[in-house]
């Protein structure tokens, strides 16, 4: 459950309103006993602000697009960020140990699932940006 609130700074225009999101996953493991998680994200959204809702109504298609567009685009970040952890265990763990903004019970928790779930062919290094030229001579190779 979340709350909106927008307040336009060009006038008194106010919009309140109440996001629900329903998060349903599901865990499964495919051939090769790689795990999987796939997840269906359901949004409702209750706009509480007095004569928007017809407004709402009206540009409803438009939000419920935006809406879809950033839990794929969220989606596809978790992705990423985990392919990055399972490829470079170490560096997630150091990472993760440097963020005094996490509290300890969290890093703690992080570092072991991390290092249980650890890859025999998991890189012991970090991640390294490649400059284009280099990239292109690392293909042809």
């Amino acid at each position: 459950m979340a709350y909106f609130n927008y307040v336009s700074p060009h006038g008194a225009a106010r919009v309140d309103a109440r996001i629900l999101l329903i998060v349903r996953s599901n865990f499964t493991v495919d051939g090769s006993k790689e795990p999987w998680v796939q997840h269906d994200v359901e949004a409702f959204v209750k706009v509480d602000s007095k004569g928007w809702k017809t407004l709402a109504r009206t540009v409803r298609p438009a939000v419920e697009k935006v809406l879809e567009d950033q839990v794929r685009e969220a989606g596809q970040f978790v992705s990423l960020m985990t392919r990055l952890v399972i490829a470079y265990p170490n560096w997630a763990c150091q990472t993760v140990a440097n963020q005094a903004a996490i509290d300890s019970a969290t890093r703690n928790h992080f570092q072991t699932t991390v290092l249980q779930s650890r890859k025999p062919g998991a890189s012991r290094g970090r991640p390294v940006v490649m400059d284009p030229a280099a990239a292109q001579a690392a293909r042809r190779r």
